[in-house]
């Protein structure tokens, strides 16, 4: 029978096989099935040899190896096998191969573990580092997770508590480093079952009690994938964006740049799910695709971003999770940290971060899911907006979210024949790509390409926010424009550029301009109160005696148009509800948009048709000649 392994050839039948500290980690921390590499023949049996009786003292030990690893009372079989000792020369078969390769660490010396290697029927070796927390208790976890890995072990007490032994005194000569998440460590990458380039000169483990799910899987091939994928997003402003941003995410934490997300908004079959298939080939894929629902998120955020630090997480239907927890989310997801918990002592424990990019889809956007939110009164902080850009999946030319159909007859042909193909090729771009990135270390480069990017497009003038925002578009360019000079992806030098450049564009109008968030938002609320309610709760200047419910000031006729006086309890509660009515205030009188007494303030002493003077706000009616943005 063939014998398979993670790494290399068996150099004999006495010993199981070694990962190189270079390369591939197998599947530690997964425990998957390990592609064979290379083959070598063996006639060992796994189990007990035939004849062979749980505690027969006569038994004699054929071609024993001698094992470093191994403590007192245990000896390894040629085949692989182990004994233990019960009784003084007594040996009795405990499992199948198995050995205990090295013993692991965090960067900081701590979460202790061991990486344990088992073969099972099928002459396959699979990896777990199994923290050494697991030996704390009876030990029913482990053992449910070797058992699951192929493991076969004797049945009873003794053995149990032998394997238990085992695992506890081993003695492994390497060493390794454990880490949580995926992505980069020193100068590698780490993918689940693979690490491109070298990490500090120690081999990296994934190190976890459960096993890594994850959809960093491979299939079809490269040139499959930029025919069938790569090609019909040339042109297609919004695929080339989402394909960008799975090669834009390994390049944040080396450029020491922030995360965040982009949400394509839009109504059902115009093909919003399309963009994130896409996209999420590029890393992986599988069975049930590389995506995520938001809905996934909301208890085990953590879990995702850990799963997809360094690299693009796709969230599906923004619409499953609940309005209060989606402002948390996102800005978990962006900020890079999860939430401080304490010890059962008071103490902190230590806080999991990450650094990705997440790309989402839903119907409704990004700001409207959020309105709901009771905890927020239907504000959206502006903060919330620069991390998460909320964009029209719908690319205007009539085929949602395409921008030309490629040859296809309709748009549904063009998202049919995607999808189908996504499922066949997929997650060799990001490994060819990581390769070459890691190889030439072009960050200096890139730092200086998203420079110019953001000088290309941020107005003049322009606020934090939008060039923050512009960085990320920038990053994004930067991505696509790698993989297009590395020849990953098939599309002319400066597509991603372009697709970036118009979708910014997009997202700066939709906003209302490059002033701060909060001003535009503002004097988005007031317009809207004045339009709402401009007629039931103004009284207007020449009826003071008109009965109006609920008053909030007065309307007067002014050159350009109807001047609004309103009360200050309305200016604050009503109109500005949930925004800094100070700051807006200030803002309208730079802009002419707000009456200033003679000191310049925003509030004005006027004697009001009712006879009475007092301090009001007189909103001007060239709030509404710049409503389109262009003030």
């Amino acid at each position: 029978m063939d014998e398979t392994h993670a790494n290399s050839a068996f150099a004999s039948d006495t010993a199981p096989p070694k990962a190189s500290i270079e390369g591939s980690v197998g599947s530690a921390g997964s425990g998957r099935r390990i592609r064979p590499r290379a083959r070598a023949r063996s006639n060992a049996n796994t189990g007990p040899p035939e004849g062979f009786q749980q505690g027969s003292s006569g038994f004699q030990v054929e071609k024993e190896v001698h094992a470093k690893w191994l403590p007192k009372g245990f000896r390894l079989r040629g085949d692989g096998s182990i004994l233990h000792e019960p009784e003084p020369g007594q040996w009795d078969w405990l499992c199948s191969p198995l050995a205990v390769e090295a013993a692991t660490r965090n960067a900081e010396g701590e979460s202790w573990g061991r990486l344990i290697r088992v073969r099972d029927r099928d002459k396959v070796w699979h990896d777990w580092a199994m923290p050494m927390a697991e030996l704390a208790g009876a030990g029913d976890g482990y053992r449910a997770r070797l058992l699951a890995m192929g493991l076969e072990l004797a049945p009873g007490t003794k053995a149990r508590n032998a394997l238990h032994r085992l695992l506890t005194v081993a003695d492994p000569q390497n060493r390794a480093r454990c880490v949580s998440t995926l992505g980069w460590h020193g100068d590698a990458y780490m993918f689940p079952d693979e690490v491109i380039g070298r990490a500090d000169g120690e081999r990296y483990v994934l190190q976890s009690s459960a096993p890594l799910v994850h959809a960093f899987r491979s299939s079809g091939t490269l040139e499959g994938w930029r025919e069938a994928i790569g090609t019909p997003a040339v042109g297609n402003s919004r695929l080339v964006v989402s394909i960008s941003m799975a090669f834009a995410a390994p390049l944040l934490r080396p450029l020491g740049m922030e995360g965040g997300g982009v949400h394509w908004r839009g109504g059902s079959s115009i093909g919003k799910t399309t963009t994130g298939e896409v996209a999420g080939s590029v890393c992986g894929g599988g069975r049930d695709g590389y995506k995520v629902t938001w809905r996934a998120t909301d208890n085990g955020i953590e879990t995702v971003a850990a799963v997809h630090n360094d690299g693009l997480a796709v969230l599906d239907e923004i619409g499953q999770v609940s309005a209060d927890a989606l402002g948390a989310i996102a800005y978990m997801l962006a900020n890079g940290q999860a939430k401080r918990r304490m010890t059962r002592d008071g103490g902190a424990r230590s806080t999991a971060t990450w650094s990705l990019l997440f790309l989402s889809t839903g119907e409704i956007g990004l700001a409207d899911k959020l309105r709901e939110s009771k905890r927020s009164a239907g504000r959206v902080m502006a903060g919330q907006e620069v991390r998460v850009l909320d964009l029209p999946a719908d690319a205007g030319a009539g085929h949602g979210v395409f921008d030309h159909l490629a040859g296809f007859p309709s748009g549904q042909a063009l998202a049919d024949h995607l999808r189908a193909s996504t499922a066949i090729h997929y997650g060799y771009p990001l490994r060819a790509y990581m390769r070459r990135l890691i190889e030439e270390r072009p960050f200096d480069r890139i730092k200086r390409f998203v420079e110019t990017f953001v000088a290309e497009v941020t107005p003049a003038g322009a606020d934090g926010q939008v060039r923050r925002v512009a960085a990320r578009f920038g990053i994004i360019a930067a991505g696509g424009e790698m993989a297009q000079a590395y020849g990953i992806v098939p599309w002319p030098a400066g597509e991603a550029i372009g697709a970036a450049k118009r979708l910014f564009g997009e997202w700066l109008l939709a906003r209302g301009g490059s002033e701060p968030a909060e001003i535009e938002a503002g004097l988005a609320a007031i317009r809207h109160f004045i339009e709402a309610h401009g007629a039931s709760r103004f009284v207007p200047w020449s009826e003071p005696n008109r009965a109006v419910q609920n008053r909030a000031g007065y309307s007067r006729s002014e050159e350009g148009g109807l001047a609004y006086y309103v009360f200050p309890e309305a200016w604050k509660s009503d109109l500005l509800a949930g925004h800094d009515a100070s700051l807006i205030a200030r803002e309208m009188v730079k802009r002419g948009m707000l009456k200033a007494n003679a000191d310049g303030k925003p509030q004005t002493k006027q004697r009001l048709p009712d006879g009475n003077e007092r301090k009001v706000y007189v909103v001007l009616p060239a709030i509404f000649a710049s409503g389109d943005g262009e003030a």
